[in-house]
């Protein structure tokens, strides 16, 4: 199973729970808030707001594919370059640092799975820290379909405050840390100190991976880890990832887009583009180890 068929399946799942007549058109229309939110980034008084579940819907509906996908990806480049696997345990620890619904987990759970002869890990255990509580459910929910495999736990976070002690002590024990899309969204609140106290709560050994849309934020980024004791092993500044399966997503994701658009023209009076899940895009990447 690829990342836009587990997250089809989610969708369905999530979709299916929520008792609202107008759900596919409103799911449809925020889609373009969304959009418009994620494009205003890099203004000071960009917010995104994930507290209604409808919202979390169309998040899930529009990149959770696209970007398990390219984690995934990542994990197999950084193999490739190091000669084996970059984790050898029975159990792998990962801290998901604005990991939302569990995309992360979900995307080391197909790199796991793709190549058996791999060491075998029996046990992930997965912390996600978010902003937004209601993430909480959508990540019960991914967990639940990725089987026995993969255990998980919330946590509060912000970006913008003090780390917790909790959250420090996760970060110490976690052999995966992975900061996906989280530059982009919080470099505007000064989250150099937050960042700092991760990277030196972070164990010695452990792999950090960033991933972010291509821009500035990958500078940013870089500036927050001088001095952090960490060691490249991959990287790119702007990669265009476009997959050959590229049209998956369409074929896997068609009815649902198909219910959507129409929902969206019923309730609107008009139609539009822009209802496909994410599938390909220029982004930026880092694959460190703690020394």
């Amino acid at each position: 199973m690829n990342a836009f068929e587990e997250a089809k399946k989610i969708f369905e799942q999530l979709h299916h729970q929520i008792a609202d007549k107008n759900k596919d058109a409103k799911i449809a229309k925020n889609l373009d808030v969304l959009g418009n939110s994620y494009y205003r980034l890099t203004e000071e008084d960009a917010v995104i707001d994930y507290s209604d579940p409808i919202s979390r819907l169309g998040y899930v509906f529009k990149y959770v594919g696209g970007h398990a996908e390219f984690l995934k990806e990542i994990l197999e480049i950084t193999e490739e370059e190091i000669g084996e696997s970059p984790f050898s345990g029975p159990t792998l620890d990962m801290v998901c640092l604005g990991g939302g619904p569990g995309t992360d987990a979900l995307a080391v759970k197909l790199f796991l799975d793709a190549n058996p002869s791999r060491p075998p890990v029996t046990q992930l255990n997965c912390c996600v820290m978010d902003k937004e509580p209601g993430w909480e459910h959508e990540l019960d929910v991914m967990s639940e379909n990725l089987g026995g495999l993969v255990k998980h736990s919330f946590m509060n976070l912000d970006v913008g405050k003090k780390i917790s002690k909790s959250a420090t002590a996760e970060l110490e024990y976690a052999d995966l840390i992975t900061i996906s899309y989280l530059v982009s969204e919080t470099m505007f609140v000064k989250p150099q100190k937050f960042f700092e106290d991760c990277f030196l709560a972070a164990r010695r050994g452990a792999i950090i991976v960033y991933v972010d849309n291509f821009g500035e934020h990958t500078e940013f980024f870089d500036k927050l880890c001088d001095g952090a004791s960490l060691e490249t092993i991959v990287t790119s500044d702007e990669k265009e990832w476009n997959p050959t399966k590229r049209n998956v997503e369409a074929r896997i994701f068609g009815s649902t887009r198909d219910r959507l658009l129409a929902a969206y023209v019923e309730a609107y009076g008009a139609t539009k583009n822009g209802f496909n899940p994410k599938s390909s895009g220029r982004l930026g990447y880092r694959v460190m180890r703690k020394t």
